[in-house]
């Protein structure tokens, strides 16, 4: 390879690279706005097509940066070994502990919890509640609980949101998601100072729609 092929393949990667970036910007503002917009299921599923997105983008900036070091490399004189290791550290290491997503089958876990989310979809909550529970005999999973919780948030079935909640809390007390659900419990019940205390602890925990429910109610 000359210099002048070089040359243009280094500009084609610089471009990859600009465009992977703006890619990263452009999906950190959607995940921004459907935190804004969407809560309980829509909201999750949405932001698992994000995330995936998120996550190839960040695999294909890598493999971009690697072959543009390899190229500066190759311009440099350096050696193949050289090329190689940076090959091994910069894209397949990443590659290889890429999630495979297409399981040869799926479990009675997966059926289950796939089940609840498409009845959670159509507001059928009693019906998810069936799924969760089967999952949940099958796995212990702190997602399903949180849709187990949400779905008896749903029916207005108080006391067992908060009973689910504490029992996620018990588990991992750093799952913001079971601190935002009681949050809402205590919101729609008109007590306020439980409603911020656990949208707060929330948020603390990571949880992106809780610091927007703090922000609501400190305007009223």
């Amino acid at each position: 390879m000359d210099t002048s092929d070089l040359d243009v393949a280094n500009g084609c990667l610089e471009k990859a690279e600009v465009t992977a970036g703006q890619v990263t910007h452009s999906l950190d503002v959607l995940e921004e706005k459907l935190n804004a917009s969407l809560e309980g299921p829509a909201l999750q599923d949405s932001l698992a097509v994000v995330h995936e997105a998120q996550h190839d983008n960040r695999e294909t900036h890598q493999a971009v940066r690697a072959s543009r070091i390899i190229l500066k490399n190759w311009r440099a004189g350096l050696s193949g070994t050289v090329s190689a290791i940076v090959v091994v550290f910069l894209v397949f290491v990443p590659f290889n502990h890429k999630p495979n997503h297409v399981p040869a089958s799926e479990s009675t876990f997966d059926k289950e919890y796939k089940k609840g989310i498409e009845a959670t979809n159509v507001k059928d909550y009693k019906k998810a509640l069936t799924h969760y529970e089967v999952a949940l005999k099958e796995q212990n999973s702190l997602v399903v609980m949180a849709e187990k919780a949400y779905a008896h948030y749903c029916l207005r079935q108080d006391k067992e949101v908060l009973k689910t909640c504490d029992k996620m809390i018990e588990t991992s007390p750093s799952f913001g998601r079971a601190y935002y659900i009681k949050g809402l419990v205590f919101k729609r019940s008109n007590q306020k100072f439980k409603a911020l205390e656990h949208f707060n602890l929330a948020a603390h925990n990571g949880d992106k729609l809780a610091a927007i429910q703090v922000r609501l109610i400190d305007r009223n």
